[in-house]
C-alpha cells in the first residue's frame, strides 16, 4: 500500500471550505471536504481517502491505494456559499475566473444565460458543470475550446454552450427548461 498526499491552500477572505474532487470521464465526483476544522470524506471514498486541514486556509488529501498504475485527476476548490473557484496545482486562480451572475433563481420561460470569463494565459478551455441538489457529483454539460463548442448529448435539448475558451463562454438556457434545484459551475483549464 502506498499513500500520496495532495495539498491545497487559499487566501480568499470569507471562504471557509475546501473541497476535493476526482475527475472520471465526464463528471467530477466529490471525494471529501473540510468545513472550517471539520473534515468529511464521502462514504463511497472512505476506504482510500482521508482529509485534514482548515477550510479557511489549507487542506491535505491523503490517497491510499495498492495500485497507482492508472492516471487519476484531482481538483481542489475553495468555496463560500454557492460560489466555487477552482484551484489548479495549488495556485488560487479565483481572481481570474468569474461567473456572472454568481447566483440566479429563475423559472426558465424565456432565454436566460450564465457567463464565465477568465484572464488566464494559456488556458483555452471553459467547461460548464451541473450539480443536483441531492448529489455530490458534478456532471459535465459542455465546454468550449478556443471557438469550438460541444454540449453533452443529454443536455443538448436544454442548453447551448458558446464562446471562446481562451476568454469567455456563455451557458444559454433554452426556453421552458424545467427541473429541480441545481447549481451550475464553470471552470477554466488548459485543454
Amino acid at each position: 500500500m502506498e499513500t500520496v498526499q495532495l495539498s491545497c491552500s487559499h487566501s480568499i477572505k470569507d471562504y471557509f471550505m475546501i473541497l476535493w474532487y476526482q475527475q472520471l470521464e465526464e463528471e467530477l465526483n466529490l471525494i471529501a471536504y473540510v468545513y472550517y476544522n471539520s473534515p468529511t470524506v464521502e462514504s463511497q471514498f472512505k476506504n482510500g481517502f482521508s482529509v485534514q486541514g482548515n477550510g479557511a486556509k489549507y487542506s491535505a488529501l491523503n490517497i491510499t491505494t495498492k495500485d497507482f498504475g492508472s492516471t487519476m485527476t484531482f481538483y481542489c476548490a475553495a468555496s463560500k456559499a454557492h460560489l466555487l473557484w477552482f484551484l489548479i496545482s495549488g495556485q488560487s486562480l479565483s481572481d481570474k475566473v468569474h461567473q456572472t451572475p454568481s447566483e440566479i433563481l429563475v423559472q426558465t420561460r424565456g432565454p436566460e444565460k450564465l457567463i464565465c470569463v477568465h484572464t488566464i494565459p494559456d488556458f483555452d478551455m471553459i467547461s460548464w458543470y451541473v450539480q443536483l441538489k441531492s448529489d455530490t457529483a458534478l456532471s459535465l454539460i459542455g465546454y468550449v475550446r478556443y471557438t469550438y463548442s460541444s454540449t453533452v448529448d443529454e443536455y443538448k435539448d436544454r442548453f447551448n454552450v458558446m464562446g471562446n475558451g481562451a476568454k469567455n463562454s456563455t451557458l444559454d438556457f433554452k426556453p421552458n427548461v424545467t427541473g429541480s434545484s441545481v447549481t451550475y459551475y464553470c471552470a477554466a483549464s488548459e485543454a
